[in-house]
């Protein structure tokens, strides 16, 4: 929603199917293949996996070109920041 909220909707088309179509229907016929039953059952939490990783890569780029990725400076804590002074 992320991205359809900011009008990207190639960005969004990769999220929203690639769940289902290219990631949970390739590995539902694979990992059976290679392990059995228990393959059939790793290959949703995979492919929810893989799309995540996707997804935090295409969001943390956008968040730059928005310019809202925090500075690193601002995730020190404090106490860090005051000691090194």
């Amino acid at each position: 929603m992320f991205f359809s909220a900011l009008g990207r909707a190639q960005k969004a088309s990769v999220i929203t199917p690639g769940r289902q179509v290219f990631f949970c229907v390739p590995l539902v016929f694979l990992l059976p293949c290679l392990s059995g039953e228990v393959g059939l059952w790793i290959a949703y939490p995979l492919g929810d996996f893989l799309v995540t990783i996707i997804a935090l890569f295409l969001i943390s780029g956008e968040l730059k070109r928005l310019k809202l990725a925090p500075d690193v400076s601002e995730m020190v804590p404090v106490f860090i920041r005051l000691s090194t002074a």
